[in-house]
């Protein structure tokens, strides 16, 4: 801005509207736009008496310089001017113009001259954004990592290690921001709308950074400034997976096999300017749905998330963590970890052998954890291997210096298994009365059976013997939702149903029974 005025209608001054339709307000306009009065002569800032291109720049909060209501006009008709320029600027030239529009107060609680205040803090923050680049250099690219879940029994594993932005993510600092962590949010429908979301947990690099506040506007005239906390770290070191068992939006409950649940994972930068607003900018949500499950038919699980593998080991001072992150990947067996002849920790490289010595990874940098925890570990076949230096001073191991562990398996789709496991198959909630918590609206009523293999037939009779559902089930998902509708796609009515369920691949057959009870409908709209 390189000038502002403000018209002082019918006043006289110099300063009145300029007239439409002749040239004489056309010249009244361009020296306005100048920083001139109408007939392009300098103004005076009554206060000081000095030369100004800016009307009324005083504080009006606290009562210093020329402000509107100190000189002698009064309150009436106010129009302004703000201007940028002149330009110099070829044929064919464009300049490019941004403008922000700021609004502050707008409620009872904030009178005119908080409003200032607020106006002033969001000034400097419109500011700080475009001189920044509204952060489009260095944020725009960046997307939330993608998450993954593994559905367990009563258990939620969330995974976003292999995501290839995780690199770019936790490797962003510049000037103004730094990566700080990882947050983790519970929702309670698959809209993730933020003011809705749980944070549960944060993992942050180890910097002695845990709260992070920003300074609210105080108005009430107190000595020290409040403050609000904007985001809680733990100061844990980075992980990458997370393994949830509690519904946080009710911690008194665990997560219940069958029921869906949405999650979401942000990556937060800290804000190096702690003078102004915001202290953090974080990334959108990734979010996601699962839902936690027994082991589909045919599987099971010898291992659990977290467990550690022992590790035998000839050198003491390099060590292999080795923890179970994903059972569902497990593949038994003895595994080997060979180390290169290297003189130096830098170079010292490893790769991994099982049983049959056939390599599974190869060529792995032995990468010292550094002080802020930042570190990304091995993924494979479920497990997360990280190597940990106890004293880079002392000579690296040579090739000689065995690393063994064995890892417990996973069996996915055995036959013999599912065939024992189909007296597992049950439908929830039964009983079925009028509604359940996972149904969203009046008219989304469902029972859901579990357990059931890719392939199989239901039917479903009322005790008279009439058939009055058939549904076939061909897909990978141990679960079927029944929308309570006969094969007229009418409700059914309240009574106890028998389902007789063929799993032909399997050979097998199952009876269950179910009891329903129906309510009135009444619809909240018509």
């Amino acid at each position: 801005m390189t000038s502002f005025l403000r018209l002082l209608k019918n006043y006289g001054t110099g300063f009145d509207d300029a007239w439409l339709g002749n040239y004489e307000g056309t010249l009244d306009t361009y020296n306005f736009q100048k920083g001139f009065d109408s007939f392009g002569n300098d103004f005076f800032d009554p206060i000081n008496n000095n030369v100004t291109k800016f009307s009324v720049p005083g504080d009006p909060v606290q009562k210093t310089g020329w402000f509107e209501g100190v000189d002698k006009y009064g309150p009436a008709d106010r129009r302004f001017i703000i201007s940028s320029g002149p330009f110099t600027m070829a044929p064919g030239d464009t300049q490019e113009v941004i403008i922000a529009q700021i609004a502050a107060g707008g409620d009872v609680e904030t009178d005119r001259l908080e409003a200032v205040t607020l106006l002033k803090s969001y000034t400097n923050l419109a500011q700080e954004f475009y001189d920044f680049n509204f952060y489009g250099d260095n944020f725009s690219s960046l997307v939330p990592p993608k998450v993954k879940a593994i559905e367990l029994d009563e258990e939620i594993v969330l995974t976003w290690f292999d995501d290839e932005n995780i690199s770019k993510i936790e490797s962003q600092e510049n000037s103004k921001f730094k990566f700080q962590g990882y947050t983790i949010y519970q929702f309670p429908n698959d809209r993730y709308h933020q003011y809705e979301a749980k944070e549960i947990a944060t993992y942050d690099i180890i910097d002695g950074i845990k709260k992070i506040t920003t300074p609210i506007l105080d108005f009430d005239g107190n000595t020290e400034s409040p403050i609000k906390v904007v985001k809680l770290g733990s100061d844990s070191g980075i992980k990458r997976h997370i393994s949830i068992k509690k519904n946080y939006l009710n911690p008194e409950t665990q997560l219940n096999n069958g029921t869906k649940y949405y999650f979401g994972i942000s990556a937060y930068f800290l804000y190096n300017n702690f003078s102004l607003l915001p202290q953090v900018v974080e990334t959108e949500y990734f979010g996601i749905t699962a839902t936690p499950q027994l082991p589909k038919p045919g599987n099971s699980y010898e291992g659990k998330y977290g467990d550690y593998l022992e590790v035998i080991r000839d050198y003491h001072n390099l060590y292999f963590n080795v923890i179970i992150i994903d059972p569902t990947k497990l593949k038994a067996g003895e595994y080997k970890i060979e180390l290169n002849n290297s003189a130096t920790w830098k170079n010292l490289t490893w790769s991994l052998l099982n049983s049959n010595e056939s390599t599974i990874l190869v060529n792995q940098k032995v990468v010292v954890k550094d002080s802020l925890g930042i570190v990304v570990p091995n993924y494979v076949y479920g497990l997360e291997i990280t190597p940990e230096v106890f004293d880079t001073t002392k000579t690296p191991p040579t090739k000689s210096d065995n690393f063994t562990f064995i890892s417990p398996g996973a069996v996915i789709g055995n036959t013999e298994i599912a065939k024992q496991q189909v007296d597992e198959i049950n439908v929830f909630p039964n009983p079925y009365y009028g509604t359940q918590v996972n149904e969203v609206h009046q008219f989304d009523k469902f029972v859901t059976f579990n357990h059931l293999p890719n392939n199989a037939r239901l039917r479903i009779f009322n005790l008279a013997g009439q058939l009055i559902k058939k549904i076939e089930k061909n897909d990978e998902s141990q679960f079927l939702e029944w929308n309570l509708t006969n094969n007229k796609n009418f409700w059914i009515a309240s009574g106890i149903y028998i389902v007789y369920i063929e799993m032909p691949e399997l050979n097998k057959t199952k009876i269950l029974k179910l009891a329903v009870v129906m309510e009135n409908v009444v619809p909240d709209f018509f």
